[in-house]
């Protein structure tokens, strides 16, 4: 039975839960590493996120750890105008990403000057299938009176869209995507796309290459635009059928060894968006093409 909530003045307040007539298992099973891990994994991104407010979970008088589960954090400051700037809120961007899957959806929080969890907005991230398991934490006075509905009226198109703390948020959104975007192409370039580019010639996927000199070049320059569009979009091959993805990268291959390797990037832009970094780095990739086919031209000459 669940009794009535009643306020209580003393501070040891919490829940405490005890298993009887459990048959299979025994004290050794909930004190295994197994046990603790599934736990740190389920509560992990809850306890962090109430850690200044002296939350825990213990299991047999012992205090569980999730910090093992935590592979890399940042922290940054953003500062908030109003349109006008005659208004500003500082705000502190906690930024975790976790080796394991959590047992939440990848989250942006946001806590008032308590501490305490006023609202939280699904991440862009979350249809991801390289791993890329985050949750970001953000901490500012603003939050003391903005919530969960200030945020709904923030994303639409409405009367009360164009207020100082309406626009305050739309950007602090941004910041926050931008960072998340920033986060994730570089977990898939140090992480992540060695292992796509290993599935993918593993699967046979890529075209057929001779043990020619001219044949590996061909090959790592296919390989080297993969992994700039991979970075640029880790969704780029999912859900495609395998069959469909081969031929892809076959007239990709025949793109580059053609006359109309410079036609490659309009195509690339068209699909993805680009950074000024990232269509620089694909016209060295093409440049590099048109000069090793100027090169075997000659060669056969």
């Amino acid at each position: 039975d669940i009794s009535e909530s009643r306020l209580v003045e003393s501070k040891n307040t919490g829940t405490q839960v005890t298993l009887e007539g459990v048959f299979g298992l025994n004290a050794t099973f909930f004190e295994s590493d197994d046990f603790n891990n599934f736990l740190a994994q389920e509560f992990g991104w809850f306890l962090y996120l109430n850690k200044d407010r002296n939350y825990a979970i213990r299991v047999n008088g012992k205090l569980l750890a999730y910090d093992h589960l935590i592979e890399e954090t940042d922290q940054l400051s953003w500062t908030g105008y109003s349109p006008d700037r005659d208004t500003s809120y500082h705000f502190t961007i906690n930024y975790i990403r976790w080796n394991q899957q959590i047992g939440d959806r990848y989250y942006y929080y946001f806590l008032n000057s308590d501490k305490k969890e006023i609202a939280k907005v699904l991440s862009s991230f979350n249809n991801n299938a390289i791993n890329f398991h985050h949750s970001v934490y953000v901490e500012s006075t603003f939050f003391d009176h903005f919530e969960q509905q200030d945020i709904l009226l923030s994303t639409e198109d409405n009367l009360f869209s164009g207020k100082a703390k309406q626009v305050i948020y739309r950007n602090l959104h941004a910041e926050l995507r931008d960072l998340l975007d920033r986060k994730q192409k570089k977990y898939v370039l140090e992480h992540a796309v060695a292992v796509k580019l290993t599935d993918l010639e593993r699967k046979g996927l890529l075209p057929e290459y001779s043990s020619s000199e001219q044949d590996k070049k061909r090959k790592n320059l296919l390989l080297a635009l993969i992994q700039e569009l991979f970075i640029v979009d880790p969704r780029i091959f999912f859900g495609i059928k395998t069959d469909l993805i081969r031929t892809y990268l076959g007239f990709i291959d025949l793109l580059l060894q053609s006359e109309k390797s410079t036609e490659i990037l309009p195509i690339i832009e068209q699909a993805l968006p680009l950074t000024d970094k990232e269509k620089n780095r694909i016209k060295q990739l093409i440049t590099r093409a048109v000069n090793d086919e100027n090169t075997s031209s000659e060669q056969k000459k």
